[in-house]
This record gives structure tokens, C-alpha cells and sequence, in this order.
């Protein structure tokens, strides 16, 4: 019988954590993965909405930005409509100094989202 070796059994469980992942990522979907403005968050038939708070000094810029391959995106600051996506985009705007309410809605949306505040 074949014993593996502590670098094989380390690509084993490697592999098992990332097909297990991925799959489900597939299967389930309705969540993303990743922590905005960190990393892109991965869509997958996304319905969560995604909310952050800002305390802002100065007026700043945000960048909304990513592709789209199916379904809704829709910015709300401050609980009123900015902006809807259902396809690529790149979208800049100025937020006044204050406080700030960000929600990102998604319907069914599946794809990749980054945003940051400059």
C-alpha cells in the first residue's frame, strides 16, 4: 500500500478546500465572496445586499467599478437610487462630508464588484 508524503497529503487537503469552495459557490450561490474595499466581491445569483457606513471629514470620492454578466445592480446612498447596472461599469461620485449610507443592492447578479473611497 502507498503511504503519502506530508507535502502530498498538504496538496490533498489543498485541493479538497478549494474544489469544496467552489463548488459551493456553484450550487448555492445568493452570497458573494470577498470583503469590499479589500477584495472584489465574487457574485454568484447574489440577492444580499451589501451595506457600509462611512464617516466622512472632507468630501471624497467614490469608485464603483466591475463587470456584469447577469442580473441588477443598484447603488443607494442614503437610501436614494444613485445608480443601476446590468452590464460592465466604471462610476465615480462625490459624497459630501457627514455621514454616509452605502447599500448595494443585487438582484440575481452574478460577476465581480470593487469599490473605493479616495
Amino acid at each position: 500500500m502507498y503511504k503519502l508524503k506530508r507535502w502530498q497529503w498538504g496538496l490533498v487537503i489543498a485541493g479538497l478546500l478549494i474544489y469544496f469552495i467552489f463548488i459551493t459557490f456553484q450550487v448555492y450561490g445568493n452570497f458573494y465572496l470577498g470583503y469590499p474595499p479589500y477584495t472584489p466581491a465574487f457574485l454568484s445569483h447574489s440577492k444580499r445586499p451589501l451595506e457600509r457606513t462611512f464617516v466622512l471629514e472632507k468630501p471624497s470620492s467614490l469608485r464603483v467599478w466591475g463587470t456584469l454578466k447577469e442580473g441588477r445592480i443598484t447603488l443607494k446612498i442614503n437610501d436614494q437610487i444613485k445608480r443601476e447596472w446590468v452590464d460592465d461599469f466604471d462610476y465615480r461620485l462625490t459624497l459630501a462630508a457627514g455621514t454616509q449610507n452605502l447599500r448595494i443592492e443585487f438582484a440575481e447578479a452574478t460577476g465581480q464588484l470593487e469599490y473605493s473611497l479616495e
